[in-house]
């Protein structure tokens, strides 16, 4: 948060939320490692920012593996990214 109370979108959230939605079936934890180039530290905390605020959730994916997904639209993301 900043001094003013308010939240915002760190460039590793953002990151994230980008790969995220160019994968619409979402991406595993070692996906998501590989697709950012964060450190696990940087993903970790990124994520757990992220589905505070809601805009990811956790979820199975068709071939039984655990994935996050992004819960933003394409055009929003863009917004965000702009600001």
């Amino acid at each position: 948060m900043n001094r003013l109370g308010e939240s915002y979108l760190r460039k590793s959230e953002l990151k994230v939320l980008s790969v995220l939605n160019k994968h619409r079936k979402g991406l595993t934890w070692s996906e998501l490692l590989k697709e950012t180039r964060l450190s696990k530290s940087t993903l970790y905390e990124a994520l757990r920012r992220l589905k505070e605020m809601g805009l990811v959730s956790k979820a199975i994916r068709d071939d039984y593996k655990a994935v996050y997904r992004a819960e933003v639209t394409r055009g929003a993301l863009e917004t965000l990214a702009t600001i």
